[in-house]
């Protein structure tokens, strides 16, 4: 494989001389777009390419989208100080589902996050962040990310209730679901 790596290189050396550097260049950054394109759809399920393209513009990579995504689920998760194993195993099934691979930081870091309860600032800077991410979004641009993060989030908040589904949702994941409601209306 490095030997075919070796030759490619080669070849684009010959095909592309020292003058077209600059269409090197473009073409390496656009491969490099496309590829953070592909892993940021992976990871959070949105297809809209127009969401997507902002995201890789305002500089975000894999790992900040995935936090963008996740920690809504976690506030649901701890809404009632205790991640249930139901609850932590829809989202990781919502990581192995979007790339986020076992034994990989981001899993580490999610494992943790549902082993203790997620200090209550990280909601709050989560809020803030997608608060400047609307000077950049469009308003069909924030719902999309909106509807996947609150079906998701409604998801772990079924994970773990209820008998034949009354009372799936408890009242304390009821209102961490309002609230990201009215944060999102409010946008």
């Amino acid at each position: 494989m490095k030997i075919l790596s070796a030759r490619a290189q080669a070849l684009e050396n010959i095909f592309f001389n020292e003058q077209d550097q600059e269409l090197t260049e473009l073409i390496s950054k656009q491969k490099d777009e496309r590829d953070q394109i592909f892993a940021l759809r992976s990871l959070s399920g949105i297809s809209n390419k127009s969401v997507l393209d902002n995201a890789v513009k305002l500089g975000m990579n894999a790992t900040t989208f995935s936090a963008l995504c996740l920690i809504p689920l976690l506030k649901v998760a701890w809404s009632d100080h205790n991640c249930d194993q139901k609850e932590s195993h829809v989202i990781l099934e919502f990581a192995a589902e979007n790339g986020i691979e076992v034994d990989s930081a981001p899993y580490k870091l999610l494992q943790s996050w549902l082993s203790k309860e997620i200090n209550s600032n990280l909601f709050i800077i989560w809020k803030e962040y997608v608060h400047s991410l609307e000077e950049t979004l469009t308003q069909v641009e924030l719902n999309e990310i909106k509807n996947e993060i609150i079906g998701r989030a409604i998801a772990v908040a079924r994970a773990s209730g209820g008998i034949l589904g009354i009372g799936s949702i408890s009242d304390v994941e009821k209102k961490v679901l309002n609230e990201l409601e009215v944060f999102f209306e409010q946008k």
